[in-house]
């Protein structure tokens, strides 16, 4: 299993004095300084190098030695940046489980078993950049597109389970799948979430280690405009689900050092959802918590009832 931790933390770092820690005077940040010379000197070079370290996905060259896990089978996405998606059958409909940024389909596995052992099919990726596919960087459009060929591949995922930035995705893949291909899905578990890509990247430009200057922030968000083909504002979970009206259970430990627990509460807010949250695992162990499956999986398993049909309503003609 990848260790995203460090990666993750890296790019969702808290802001400075966080908590109220008092930061040392006339203390010398060298890669801030950096960044404040180059946002001088050369304003367009610093903004595209800014835009790519955000954009990283992975610190290495993608390993050969990708497995499929243990009881799954290769499904084939038609996306040519995606090695392939793995399945573990089942005669339930299936949970789509996506990762988060820097992660890959391992972070997700500990959900499997207790999914499969209720009689949900499951069924993950390594997202465009990620894991075993292809590329050191990627966009949250490509992500997500491939996501949308993932449900498309699979035809009855009924259900998405996504952390940290693959909320988001789950929220816009939801919103896709319904749009392009009348697919509804019945319920989502967010686990670590933040609101929105602004969010996610106000938090890094912020942090500590950079404290990038409002200019090269700009540079960023214009740079990712033209990437995606869509403003970082489009990237904004109660935005992406307004009129979905999508069942959402949203799961945060309270001492989340990457993603305030503040994220959290504005969705419940803002959704409507279910908000359970946990002590002590932080951003990423809380994957592998027994509190997390069995959030998930019980949440899950309350919306798994059978469709209703949809009353026809008579009018006199």
């Amino acid at each position: 299993m990848t260790n995203t931790s460090d990666v993750q933390a890296r790019a969702f770092a808290a802001p400075p004095n966080e908590g109220g820690a008092q930061q040392a005077p006339f203390s010398f940040n060298p890669r801030a300084a950096l960044y404040r010379a180059g946002s001088v000197l050369a304003p367009g070079l610093t903004g595209r190098i800014a835009t790519r370290m955000f954009s990283r996905s992975r610190t290495g060259r993608p390993r050969g030695d990708y497995p499929v896990p243990l009881g799954a089978r290769r499904f084939d996405i038609d996306d040519a940046d995606v090695q392939a998606g793995y399945l573990w059958p089942a005669e339930g409909p299936t949970v789509f489980l996506i990762h988060g940024w820097s992660a890959d389909s391992a972070s997700m596995l500990g959900f499997v078993r207790p999914l499969l052992k209720e009689g949900f099919q499951v069924a993950t990726f390594d997202a465009p950049g990620h894991g075993a596919s292809r590329g050191p960087t990627t966009t949250m459009s490509r992500f997500v597109q491939a996501g949308v060929q993932a449900v498309r591949a699979l035809g009855n995922v009924q259900f998405l389970v996504g952390h940290s930035l693959g909320a988001i995705a789950a929220a816009a893949v939801a919103a896709r799948v319904r749009e392009e291909q009348g697919v509804r899905i019945r319920a989502i578990g967010m686990v670590a979430a933040p609101t929105s890509l602004s969010n996610v990247l106000e938090i890094w430009a912020s942090a500590e280690g950079q404290q990038l200057p409002r200019g090269t922030r700009d540079l960023i968000y214009a740079h990712l405009h033209r990437d995606n083909g869509v403003p970082v504002s489009h990237w904004d979970i109660p935005a992406l689900s307004r009129g979905a009206q999508i069942p959402t259970v949203v799961l945060h430990d309270q001492a989340d050092p990457v993603v305030p627990f503040s994220c959290a509460e504005h969705l419940r807010a803002q959704l409507g959802a279910v908000l359970e949250r946990t002590a002590g695992y932080g951003h990423s162990r809380i994957l592998a918590s027994a509190e997390a499956k069995a959030v998930i999986v019980d949440f899950l398993m309350t919306h798994n009832a059978p469709s209703q049909p949809e009353e026809k309503v008579e009018t006199d003609v």
